[in-house]
């Protein structure tokens, strides 16, 4: 049995606010942890003065949808 995973074609962004706060959201394809890594890094930088910075990775792909 081999595994199968899904991934996204392109990078996605998603807004939304609640009362005074703001929620963003970023989907990256990508190859690697290492490549995840490095997404989440510039993310972090670019959004410095963020409270929290929540992720979720998953980086094998055999199927775009």
């Amino acid at each position: 049995m081999s595994d199968f995973f899904r991934t996204i074609k392109a990078t996605s962004q998603g807004l939304y606010k609640e009362k005074m706060s703001k929620f963003i959201s970023f989907a990256v394809p990508v190859q690697s942890a290492d490549e995840a890594k490095a997404v989440i890094k510039q993310y972090q930088n670019e959004y410095h003065d963020a409270r929290h910075h929540c992720r979720q990775t998953h980086s094998r792909a055999n199927q775009l949808v």
